[in-house]
């Protein structure tokens, strides 16, 4: 497998093992409610790398989910210069950048040397911290996202490489922006394994939102139903699609899903139309809406549904509702 290199490699692949041990020491409790006496929480003060250490007699093999944000090495991390390169590393060259501020690019031509020599050790504490089912996230951007992927293959090994989440960090550029606008940043996830499953229980919000059965209850869950409208209140024609079916045609007043192209006969063949309450379910009656779409399913009525405006406050689905 490729590995990377960089300045100071050598001296750091084993500088965790030459970091000294030291005893956290408590100094006091805190508690918004007063109950916290008996909590194994821990807020540590002090250097990360010999916490990490600190960490290890107590805690080995036993953390299941760590976060961390480790500098961008942008340049102006923090808001400040930039990051300060604070390991004691046994080695001339590297001691010369202790206590130096890390510059920018084309300014500090080891920037990235000392960075990945700053993350090195504290990866290699982290993995003997995770447990076997462990999992840990590092926050990142364009800057070392390279550098990290390749860093965290060699220390957690590539085959236990789970994913990267890309999340949107912001809308559009600054004043400053040349070029491509970035507004993504990255969350690369390791763990000490392939994990067969990393799933979770939906929350409590989401188990009651899903609150309607089928007949693939057992082997789905329960399900909700959805607008075939969007939300929007803006008259956008570009955005409207006529729903055909059997020589009819329904012309929707407001942004509608194209359901003809995705299909449109599935969906309405076995329809079954949820209305809000019987005023509206007579209105759409008195409509036609029924005959329009010459639905197989009854008439419903269903306190919960979404609203619409094509033929009053209306759902069209293919799922029958069981109370």
């Amino acid at each position: 497998m490729p590995t990377l290199d960089w300045i100071g490699k050598k001296k750091v692949v084993n500088h965790h093992l030459d970091v000294p041990f030291k005893v956290l020491n408590k100094q006091y409790t805190f508690s918004a409610d007063g109950k916290a006496k008996n909590s194994e929480n821990k807020i540590i003060h002090g250097d990360n790398l010999e916490a990490l250490k600190a960490l290890l007699p107590e805690y080995e093999g036993k953390i299941n989910t760590i976060y961390i944000d480790p500098p961008y090495n942008t340049g102006n991390d923090n808001g400040q210069s930039g990051w300060i390169y604070s390991d004691n590393v046994n080695d001339p060259k590297i001691k010369k950048w202790l206590g130096t501020v890390v510059g920018k690019e084309n300014e500090d031509l080891t920037r990235h040397d000392k960075w990945l020599c700053m993350m090195y050790p504290r990866l290699k504490l982290i993995h003997k911290l995770l447990a076997e089912d462990g999992l840990i996230y590092i926050s990142i951007d364009d800057i070392e996202l390279n550098n990290l992927k390749l860093l965290c293959d060699e220390i957690f090994g590539a085959d236990n490489f789970i994913g990267n989440i890309i999340w949107k960090n912001k809308y559009g550029a600054g004043a400053k922006t040349i070029g491509f606008i970035g507004v993504h940043e990255y969350i690369l996830i390791y763990g000490k394994k392939q994990l067969e499953d990393i799933s979770c229980d939906l929350s409590p919000e989401l188990q009651e939102a899903y609150n309607k059965k089928d007949e693939k209850y057992d082997l789905r869950g329960g399900y909700f139903t959805q607008p075939l409208m969007t939300n929007s209140l803006d008259d956008r024609p570009n955005l409207q699609y006529d729903i055909e079916y059997n020589g009819d045609v329904i012309h929707p007043r407001k942004q509608a899903i194209d359901v003809a192209k995705y299909g449109a006969d599935i969906v309405i063949t076995n329809a079954y139309l949820i209305y809000k309450d019987e005023e509206l379910k007579q209105k759409a009656i008195d409509e036609g809406l029924h005959k329009l779409i010459n639905f197989d399913g009854p008439i419903m009525t269903d306190s919960g549904s979404f609203q619409l405006s094509v033929y009053g406050d209306v759902e069209i689905t293919n799922k029958e509702v069981i109370e």
